[in-house]
């Protein structure tokens, strides 16, 4: 439900807060779409963040490129896609 939706989406603001307490921060997004992708977009958003969504099937220099121009302060992504965003 929306409801459940919201609660995770807090929950994930929460836990992601303290590693990115500048207003002007970014969070990047790698994620296929999913529940997890929409419940990780709607946490940047309660925070006010900006967040940058990454394809997954982009190759990994292009992403990471994008994340070092835009200066990327957190990424959240699974263990199946972080070992080459390290």
């Amino acid at each position: 439900t929306y409801t459940d939706l919201l609660q995770k989406a807090e929950v994930l603001a929460k836990k992601i807060s303290p590693s990115c307490s500048q207003s002007d921060d970014v969070i990047a997004v790698l994620l296929p779409i999913s529940v997890d992708y929409i419940v990780s977009l709607l946490s940047c958003l309660m925070l006010g963040r900006i967040y940058l969504p990454l394809d997954i099937n982009a190759n990994h220099t292009s992403n990471s490129e994008s994340c070092s121009s835009l200066g990327v302060s957190l990424l959240i992504t699974t263990s199946a896609y972080q070992p080459h965003y390290t």
